[in-house]
């Protein structure tokens, strides 16, 4: 599916009819010598483009890479942004993205440094943009839990719409995820 903006054309963005955007926010910082420094970055990409794929008209924006780690300053190579930055690169976005007419904005944060400043950042949008509805996971990696209790409550929510429900069971299925994604998964399937 075609959905991801920096791969596309402006004729595709424009022929694709998107009301929805995903935001994924990362870093690059040391995790040790076993993991890449751009995990949190890769994992949340992927996690919101999978989730894209199966939400109708969202558009897949590219990932910020680097955020705040300063709290990780001791460790080889980690790069950072200070809280200032990083708040005004997500306002910047989100901003770009209400401009070019989308409302519905979901962030798919991948790093415990980013989470002030998306709170920050998306409450500055509200106030200066108060229809914009913004859904924001901050801790995926909090939310990740028992996997095999979620797919049975989603099977077992009947008053859920079906394509809600296979959403749900096939994101809790990629990731492993607790009720509070479950929510945040649920809210942005019913943005209007």
């Amino acid at each position: 599916m075609m959905n991801e903006l920096w791969k596309m054309t402006a004729h595709q963005v424009k022929e694709g009819n998107f009301t929805k955007a995903i935001l994924s926010i990362g870093s690059c910082e040391a995790h040790g010598a076993h993991i890449a420094e751009g995990c949190d970055t890769l994992v949340s990409y992927k996690l919101s483009k999978q989730i894209a794929d199966r939400v109708e008209g969202m558009l897949v924006l590219p990932p910020v890479t680097v955020g705040y780690s300063a709290h990780y300053d001791s460790f080889p190579f980690s790069l950072t942004l200070s809280y200032d930055t990083t708040t005004a690169v997500i306002y910047d976005i989100i901003e770009s993205v209400v401009r070019n007419g989308i409302t519905r904005i979901f962030l798919m944060n991948g790093h415990d440094g980013n989470i002030a400043p998306i709170e920050i950042a998306s409450r500055k949008i509200k106030e200066v943009y108060p229809e914009v509805q913004i859904a924001s996971l901050t801790q995926w990696w909090v939310a990740a839990g028992n996997l095999r209790r979620i797919l049975l409550r989603c099977g077992e929510d009947l008053d859920m719409p079906e394509k809600v429900r296979h959403l749900l069971r096939t994101i809790c299925f990629l990731i492993g995820v607790s009720q509070s994604l479950q929510r945040v998964l649920y809210r942005i399937s019913r943005m209007k």
